[in-house]
C-alpha cells in the first residue's frame, strides 16, 4: 500500500472516529496506528500529516476535548483533581487542562455537597463518619477545601 491509499484509509478511519466523538490527539493517533497495523507497516508522517489537516479543518481539537471530558466527568460527580488527572492521562499539554477547568462554570463546591448527600445522606455524627465521608470526597477527586465545604454545612 502506497503512502497515498494509507492516507486515505486512515484519513477515512478518522472521519468514522470523530463522527462517533470527540477523541484527544494522541488517542486519535494510537487508535489510527493501531488499526493500520492489520494492514502492514504504517508510515507515521501520514499520522503525523493527517493530525494536523485534521485540526487545521476543526475536527480534531484537544481543547474542545478537555471542555467535553470536563463536563462529562462533573455530570458524573467526579471532582477537579481526578478530572485533571484523567486530562493528564490523556496527554493534554498542562495549558489545556489549565484552560479546560478555569472555563468550566460548574460549582465543584456544590457537586461536593451534592456527593456527599446522594451517598451518605445525612451529616457525620462523629469523627469516624466524618472521616469515612472525606475519604469519599477525596477519593472522587475532591479538593480539602471543597472536602470541608461540604462537611460544613451541617
Amino acid at each position: 500500500m502506497d503512502k497515498d491509499e494509507q492516507y486515505q484509509a486512515l484519513k477515512s478511519k478518522a472521519l468514522n472516529l470523530l463522527s462517533r466523538r470527540e477523541h484527544a490527539s494522541a488517542e486519535l493517533k494510537t487508535k489510527l496506528s493501531r488499526a493500520s497495523r492489520n494492514s502492514g507497516p504504517i508510515d507515521e508522517q501520514v499520522v503525523e500529516q493527517l493530525l494536523v489537516e485534521l485540526q487545521e479543518l476543526n475536527y480534531l481539537s484537544d481543547q474542545r476535548y478537555a471542555d467535553m471530558l470536563v463536563r462529562s466527568r462533573f455530570n458524573r460527580g467526579h471532582g477537579p483533581l481526578r478530572v485533571r488527572q484523567e486530562l493528564a492521562h490523556q496527554q493534554l499539554d498542562s495549558t489545556t487542562q489549565v484552560l479546560a477547568l478555569e472555563s468550566f462554570e460548574g460549582d465543584w463546591f456544590e457537586l461536593a455537597s451534592q456527593a456527599r448527600e446522594k451517598r451518605f445522606g445525612d451529616y457525620p455524627k462523629d469523627f469516624k463518619e466524618r472521616a469515612k465521608q472525606m475519604r469519599f470526597l477525596a477519593g472522587r477527586g475532591f479538593t480539602s477545601e471543597q472536602i470541608e465545604h461540604a462537611l460544613s454545612e451541617a
